[in-house]
């Protein structure tokens, strides 16, 4: 044993190789543990953008969907030889039995498509008949009835207020024709405009989650000069379709970068009331629409978290086995070592008893001298 080395401790070489286990383990441990982290982080988020994805995509297949049936239904409205009559008479002046038609026609749509409000509309743009009792339309509906006119198709408009009660919604704008000899496309005779409230109709397909979270949604925005506009209602802003924007300057969210910044597909960043989520972001077909789905990263790894709580424990645990094994290497190494002293002392006072005989038994004197005396 090294004279300096004090009596409690155990030599450098013990010391040194127990250290550079402990070292080893220590290592071996967090790198298993990062590499075990790191691969459970790609595996949940890539689960969760696949999840995100499929909703985003169904969702928007189903709005897509939607808006072609609202289309095509008001195609095979615009060409009914019968409506055309009715609404050409409705538009001329009173006519009680155009009238019973079409509100009878009004009211089989209402059911079928969730109509809050059907209107018979002059090319004056004035109303001749209404579901009602609406007798007024927004000026800010003139462009879209011109581009129905100039088109000589039906046109759904973006989202807007509706009458009569103001909820954000959409109208179809179907432009009725009769034949002319002067004109091959035929003389334009009026308008039918269906109102419908969102939360009737496409509410229910944003909004929707498959599966019961309160941490994810769908949420549906537009660009609106500057500002991120919020079309549904967003689930920690239960009123906000239409009434809620974001600026596009006021930081990086997931929205911003969605409608001005291009990104489309897997995003993930803050969203609109603060909180780091992952997204997918899709546009919808012929709209300036954005469909986006979120669920918070807290919640997205919420599964992995006692998974890593018990990957801490187990280093813990692989650690205080090492320390516990140089606890043990340590107690034997004195056990090991006081034995010896305690055997150099029983030999030690062993020869000093013989010599002690000796020295009793001896018939003359005896004078030991060391090499200086």
């Amino acid at each position: 044993m090294d004279d300096d080395v004090p009596i409690d401790e155990l030599p450098k070489p013990v010391r040194r190789r127990w250290s550079l286990i402990i070292g080893l383990v220590l290592l071996v441990f967090v790198a298993l543990s990062a590499g075990v982290v790191i691969v459970q982080n790609r595996r949940i988020r890539a689960s969760v953008q696949a999840l995100l994805e499929s909703v985003t995509s169904q969702k928007s297949d189903q709005l897509l969907l939607w808006r072609k049936q609202q289309i095509s239904r008001a195609n095979e409205t615009m060409h009914t030889v019968d409506t055309v009559r009715y609404v050409s008479a409705l538009v001329r002046g009173p006519n009680p039995d155009a009238e019973e038609k079409m509100l009878l026609n009004f009211s089989y749509f209402a059911q079928l498509y969730k109509y809050s409000d059907s209107l018979v509309v002059r090319t004056d743009l004035t109303v001749a008949l209404s579901t009602s009792s609406n007798e007024l339309l927004d000026s800010s509906y003139a462009g879209y009835f011109a581009m129905a006119a100039s088109s000589h198709a039906p046109v759904m408009t973006d989202m807007i207020s509706t009458p009569p009660n103001g909820k954000p919604g959409f109208a179809v704008i179907i432009p009725l024709f009769e034949d002319a000899p002067h004109d091959p496309l035929g003389t334009l005779q009026g308008y039918i405009v269906h109102f419908a409230d969102a939360d009737q109709t496409i509410f229910p397909i944003v909004e929707g989650w498959p599966l019961p979270d309160e941490a994810a949604e769908c949420i549906l925005v537009k660009p609106s000069g500057d500002q991120v506009l919020f079309l549904s209602n967003a689930r920690f802003l239960p009123t906000s379709a239409l009434s809620f924007s974001i600026p596009g300057g006021a930081g990086q969210t997931v929205e911003t970068m969605a409608v001005f910044g291009g990104k489309s597909g897997f995003v993930e960043g803050m969203n609109y009331h603060q909180k780091k989520v992952l997204a997918h972001a899709t546009p919808i077909e012929g709209t300036r629409w954005i469909l986006i789905s979120e669920i918070e990263a807290a919640t997205a790894f919420a599964s992995w978290r006692w998974s890593y709580i018990l990957l801490i424990a187990i280093i813990f645990a692989a650690l205080t086995a090492s320390l516990s094994a140089y606890n043990t290497t340590r107690q034997r190494h004195f056990t090991s070592l006081y034995r010896k002293q305690f055997e150099a002392e029983k030999t030690l006072r062993a020869a000093e008893r013989k010599f002690n005989s000796f020295m009793d038994y001896m018939p003359s004197i005896v004078i030991i001298k060391d090499s200086d005396s």
